[in-house]
């Protein structure tokens, strides 16, 4: 989909013509070259059509744009031609790519762009009312890595706003209608024609309502941060507006970074968009884990230095003072320790240890993580083990507890906030985890899960509405799905198996696993696509 047609201005509506989108006929008789298939959104300023190109055999968005009367400015096509190919020029991937542009007859500018099968962000908040915390957060990350790269090229966005947020199936985060942009042109200002300032009024910056003032690229971080508010909140940030961290559960950090982005002198908000995505990655990052690995670093060194034990081995159990193979040794020690088991990689192939011994020699990569029927009541993980294990693990695949009724019960919000860090993981079951639907926002950073497995707690499944749509096998054996809850299971349009409780649909034949599998899964979540 094409985001941003729906409300692109300040300018009044006397300034523009009415105008109504021309059906699917009406633009297929003037386009060549593109199969028009049908009208995606529209607005006062524009409408964007999906369309196939059927030369490269792809899918397009095509937005069309009336030419504005004189009276908005002079040499309105001059204008959009060359911000067309200022953006046909612009080649990130978290920027929607523009392939082609043009004027059709009748008045009418269009523009060809890459298709986004997805959502985007305004749509998000409208169907949950705010977004956890992670995505917020992941969002802004994706979207400040895009400005940096456009604001190094010059160009100001000048509309940054939920509603020009894509997000893909996949999860992919695209900045979207830079119709608005410019480049950095320092005897312009941030007006057009007769002053009327271009943008949205609830992300303006205030340098940008003061005709003839100079918008640079701090127009659009101040932006960036009144977005996060309203992704994290559900509000907007109007007039005196309390912190995030007073209505939601997140860090102080979060506040500070939106204050600083939307500080009314743009000499004090953030210079540029890396050092904004930095601080917005250091908010969502526990500060507890911080804090309580340093108190036990502190603590077991008052302990050793008074029984004159060597400190530095013991004492920073960390990426900056470990070996690739010391990190494998030591997760792998915690990982016996619970009873568990790991699979790793040396080359090309994996091998399952139980004990230290079982280690090959050589470098290593740890894929899977496994603690299965683990019957002993005193083997607990915890979230502080998690927070000191996890970020030795960046390629993991899988994490597992299943059969294992005692393992998770000291893991909460901090443990899932870490295990949300894993960003390659394709597995993780959860079983018996004291894990509730407000809780399942902590999973929403992950793209690449295939498998997930929270049979056995207390989820009734409306939490699934925080995490992404790519799943493919799910088990929720155990668990009080309620009718809402299977209605956003219902929307993991890839599942291919669902293993749920026997009382639930009990006349569908399960497979050797438990799993419902297709076709009898459509008949249960898609009765109307079943065969």
């Amino acid at each position: 989909m094409m985001g941003g047609v729906e409300e692109i201005s300040t300018v009044s509506a006397q300034h523009v013509d009415a105008w109504v989108p021309l059906t699917i006929q009406e633009l297929q008789a003037l386009l060549e070259g593109y199969d028009i298939l049908e009208l995606i959104g529209r607005g006062g300023m524009g409408a964007v059509y999906k369309a196939r190109q059927p030369v490269l055999d792809r899918l397009v968005a095509i937005k069309i744009l009336p030419v504005l009367r004189d009276d908005m400015g002079v040499g309105f096509v001059d204008r959009f031609k060359n911000e067309a190919r200022l953006m046909a020029r612009m080649n990130h991937p978290g920027i929607v790519h523009v392939y082609e542009f043009g004027e059709l007859a009748g008045g009418l500018c269009f523009l060809v762009m890459e298709f986004v099968d997805g959502t985007d962000v305004a749509q998000l908040l409208k169907k949950q009312g705010r977004l956890p915390p992670a995505q917020a957060a992941s969002i802004t990350a994706d979207v400040c890595a895009a400005l940096e790269y456009a604001h190094e090229a010059g160009v100001v966005h000048r509309d940054i706003k939920p509603a020009n947020i894509l997000v893909s199936e996949k999860g992919q985060v695209k900045v979207a209608d830079f119709g608005l942009a410019k480049h950095r042109d320092p005897d312009q200002g941030s007006v057009t024609g007769t002053g009327l300032t271009l943008g949205t009024p609830d992300f303006a910056a205030p340098e940008s309502l003061i005709s003839g003032t100079l918008v640079d690229h701090r127009a659009d971080l101040y932006a960036v941060g009144v977005m996060l508010y309203n992704m994290l909140t559900g509000e907007m940030p109007r007039g005196v507006f309390q912190p995030v961290s007073r209505q939601v559960k997140v860090h102080t950090f979060f506040d500070d970074v939106i204050r600083r982005a939307m500080n009314a002198d743009r000499e004090k908000r953030y210079q540029t968009a890396a050092a904004m995505k930095q601080e917005v990655l250091r908010a969502a990052k526990p500060i507890p884990s911080a804090f309580l690995r340093w108190g036990g670093v502190l603590a077991a060194a008052a302990l050793l230095l008074l029984t004159g034990f060597s400190l530095r081995p013991v004492l920073l159990p960390h990426e900056a003072v470990l070996t690739e193979r010391q990190k494998v040794e030591r997760v792998a020690e915690w990982v016996f320790s619970k009873g568990g088991r790991l699979i790793v990689r040396r080359g090309t192939d994996l091998i399952t240890a139980t004990t230290s011994a079982e280690l090959p020699r050589g470098p290593l990569v740890i894929e899977r993580l496994l603690f299965t029927s683990i019957k002993e009541p005193n083997l607990t993980i915890t979230d502080a083990e998690l927070a000191l294990w996890l970020p030795l693990v960046p390629e993991l695949l899988q994490f597992t507890v299943e059969d294992s009724p005692k393992l998770l019960r000291n893991v909460g919000e901090r443990g899932l906030m870490e295990l949300g860090r894993l960003l390659k993981l394709e597995r993780l079951s959860l079983e018996h985890a004291p894990l509730t639907d407000d809780l399942l926002f902590y999973l929403a950073p992950f793209t690449q899960l295939k498998k997930l497995n929270v049979s056995n707690t207390r989820i009734n499944g409306t939490g699934f509405a925080h995490l992404r749509r790519n799943f493919v096998w799910l088990e929720v054996f155990g668990c009080p799905i309620n009718e809402a809850g299977w209605s956003e299971i219902r929307e993991f349009k890839r599942l291919q198996g669902v293993k749920m409780s026997p009382g639930v649909a009990p006349s569908l034949p399960r497979d050797e696993d438990g799993y419902v599998c297709l076709p009898h899964l459509k008949e249960f979540l898609w009765p109307e696509k079943a065969p």
